[in-house]
C-alpha cells in the first residue's frame, strides 16, 4: 500500500589592506606617536573591511539583476572575481550558474557539474548552509554521485536543523543508498525532519510505521503522519489517507486523527520553544 518518496531533490579589483594600511603608518611613525599610529593603521583597516563589503555587496546584488533579467555572463562577470576573493554567497551563486548550464556555446561556458563542485566546495568549507546541502544532493545522484561524500555534506546540513537535509539524510539510510540500510538512523532523521513539518518525511515516517521498519509497526501512527503529510499538501499522502479510510476499521481512522491533533501540537509547541513559531 505505501510507495516511499525519494530524493528531494559587479566587479572589484583586488582589495590590498597594505596599500591602505602602510602609507598611514609611515606617516605617523616619522611623527613618533606610537598610539596614533595603531589608531590610524586600526581605522583604515575598518575603512578597508567596510569599503570591499559594500562593493561585495553591490557586485552580488547587481548580479542577481543581471540573473533576473537573463544576462548570465555579466553575473558570471560580476560574481567570479568575488568568487576569487572567497566570498560564499559569490562561490555559490557561480557554482549555480554551472550546475543550470546558463551560457551558450558562442558565450563560452556550458553546463559544467566539475566546475559547480569546486565553487560549491569553497562556499561549502567557508560554511554556506546552502551550499553544504546542494553538495549533499549532487553527491546522493547523478553524474557526480559519491555516497560517503553526499552523507557527509548531508550529515552537516541536516545537524544544523535543514528539514530537507534531516529528510534526504533518513532516506539514504533507509534505501541503502551506498551506505548500507540502516533504519534506525533513517527513524531518527526523518523524525526530525518530519517534526519541522515537512511532507515528504512526515510520509516517508508513516510508511515506516505502516510496514515496521525502524519502529513497531502502528497503523494508528502510520494513519496520524499521513495524514500531517495530506494537510501539508502532499498529494501521495492524500491517496493513501483516502485509501485507509475505505478500507480500515473506523477505530484506527479515529485514533489516527487524534494522534495526528496531539503531533501537530507537539510540533508547534517545538517551534515555539526553538523560537522559530509565532504566536498568535
Amino acid at each position: 500500500m505505501c510507495c516511499w518518496p525519494s530524493i528531494n531533490c559587479a566587479r572589484v579589483t583586488n582589495c590590498s589592506i597594505s596599500f591602505w594600511v602602510a602609507p598611514l603608518a609611515r606617516h605617523k611613525h616619522n611623527k613618533g606617536s606610537g598610539v596614533k599610529y595603531r589608531t590610524y593603521t586600526v581605522f583604515a583597516f575598518f575603512c578597508c573591511m567596510v569599503f570591499c563589503s559594500v562593493l561585495y555587496a553591490d557586485n552580488l546584488q547587481e548580479g542577481m539583476k543581471a540573473g533576473r533579467s537573463g544576462d548570465y555572463v555579466k553575473a558570471h562577470d560580476l560574481w567570479l572575481p568575488e568568487a576569487q576573493n572567497g566570498n560564499p554567497e559569490a562561490q555559490y551563486k557561480l557554482a549555480h550558474l554551472y550546475i543550470g548550464g546558463f551560457y551558450s556555446t558562442n558565450e563560452g561556458l556550458m553546463k559544467d557539474l566539475q566546475e559547480a563542485e569546486k565553487w560549491l566546495l569553497r562556499a561549502a568549507e567557508h560554511g554556506h548552509a546552502d551550499a553544504q546541502y546542494d553538495l549533499g544532493i549532487i553527491y546522493a545522484q547523478g553524474p557526480l554521485k559519491d555516497p560517503e561524500k553526499a552523507i557527509k555534506w548531508l550529515t552537516v546540513a541536516a545537524e544544523k536543523g535543514r528539514p530537507e537535509a534531516q529528510y534526504n539524510l533518513g532516506y539514504m539510510y533507509a534505501t541503502g543508498a551506498g551506505v548500507g540500510v540502516d533504519f534506525g538512523s533513517a527513524e531518527t532523521w526523518i523524525r526530525k525532519s518530519a517534526m519541522q513539518g515537512f511532507p515528504q518525511a512526515q510520509f516517508m515516517l508513516g510508511g515506516m510505521y505502516y510496514e515496521g521498519k525502524g519502529v513497531t509497526q502502528d497503523a494508528t501512527e502510520a494513519y496520524a503522519w499521513w495524514t500531517l503529510a495530506r494537510d501539508d499538501g502532499y498529494s501521495d499522502a492524500e491517496k493513501l489517507v483516502r485509501k485507509a479510510d475505505d478500507q480500515w476499521d473506523d477505530k484506527i481512522i479515529e485514533a489516527g486523527k487524534w494522534r495526528a491533533a496531539e503531533i501537530q501540537a507537539e510540533m508547534m509547541n517545538s517551534q515555539l520553544r526553538s523560537g522559530n513559531g509565532k504566536q498568535q
